[in-house]
């Protein structure tokens, strides 16, 4: 998981470290999945909570590792 303020740069680590690896490893965007997925603000307790965990499970359950990016 990579966590931090926002404009910190957390999605910029997540892509480099994606690069790195190769494939196999999936981003999961929990901004990506509010934003452009469910167009949700951003508030306590929200649905993209949820969604970004059901989606780190899905990946991690279809052999993929997973960064979450929060």
């Amino acid at each position: 998981m990579v966590r931090g303020n926002r404009a910190s740069g957390k999605s910029s680590v997540a892509a480099r470290l994606r690069e790195r690896f190769g494939r196999g490893l999936a981003l999961v965007g929990q901004d990506n999945l509010r934003r452009v997925v469910l167009r949700e603000r951003d508030r306590p307790g929200a649905a993209n909570i949820g969604l970004t965990d059901l989606t780190a499970h899905y990946v991690l359950d279809a052999g993929f590792h997973a960064v979450v990016v929060r």
